[in-house]
C-alpha cells in the first residue's frame, strides 16, 4: 500500500541512493472500501514528498493504476485517481496504454492480475520510461523471432531439431 512504501522509504538509511524511484500502487489502495481517490492522491502527494526529501538526487515515477477486473465502480476509482494524480509536480508517470485492454494475453481469467506477457508489457513500460529500450513496436520480438530472417530464439530452425542452429 502507499502507507507501506511511505515506511519502507522512511527506514532507509540515510546514505542510500538511487538513481530512479517507481511507484507502481495505487491499483489496491484504489478500492472503494479503502480509500477514495481524493484520499490516495493526498497519499501519493505525501509520498513523493518524502522520497524528495529523503532520496533528493532521486528521480520519481509514478506508474499509473491498471484496470482491476470486471468491477466496474473500482474501475472507475482507478481512472479518477488516474486523472488527479497529474496534479503531482516533480514526477514524471508512466502510462500503460498498452495494458488497457483486458484481454486473455495480458490479464488472467477475473481480469485482475497480469499474465507473463502482461508483465513481460509492464517491465517494457518502465524501461521504455527509464529511457532504457528504443521507442519502438513490440510486436517483431512477440512473435518468438528475432535477427536476421524468421530464426526461432531457441537456436531451431522452422522445423524443428533437425535445423541448423542459429548463432548467437
Amino acid at each position: 500500500t502507499i502507507s507501506d512504501a511511505q515506511d519502507a522509504i522512511e527506514d532507509l538509511p540515510q546514505d542510500k541512493t538511487f538513481k530512479s524511484v517507481i511507484v507502481h500502487l495505487i491499483t489496491n489502495d484504489v478500492n472503494e472500501e479503502i480509500d477514495s481517490p481524493n484520499d490516495c492522491c493526498d497519499k501519493m502527494k505525501n509520498l513523493n514528498e518524502c522520497i524528495q526529501n529523503k532520496l533528493p538526487s532521486s528521480r520519481v515515477y509514478i506508474s499509473l493504476g491498471l484496470p482491476k477486473g470486471q468491477d466496474q465502480e473500482v474501475n472507475r476509482n482507478i481512472n479518477k485517481l488516474n486523472s488527479i494524480l497529474f496534479d503531482i509536480e516533480d514526477v514524471q508517470f508512466i502510462t500503460h496504454d498498452n495494458l488497457r485492454e483486458q484481454s486473455e494475453r495480458l490479464f488472467d481469467r477475473q481480469k485482475v492480475h497480469l499474465t507473463q506477457e502482461g508483465t513481460r508489457t509492464l517491465i517494457w513500460n518502465f524501461k521504455k520510461a527509464l529511457g532504457l529500450v528504443r521507442n519502438r513496436s513490440r510486436s517483431r520480438s512477440r512473435d518468438g523471432y528475432r535477427g536476421r530472417g524468421r530464426q526461432p530464439y531457441r537456436g531451431y530452425s522452422r522445423r524443428g531439431n533437425q535445423g541448423r542452429q542459429c548463432r548467437r
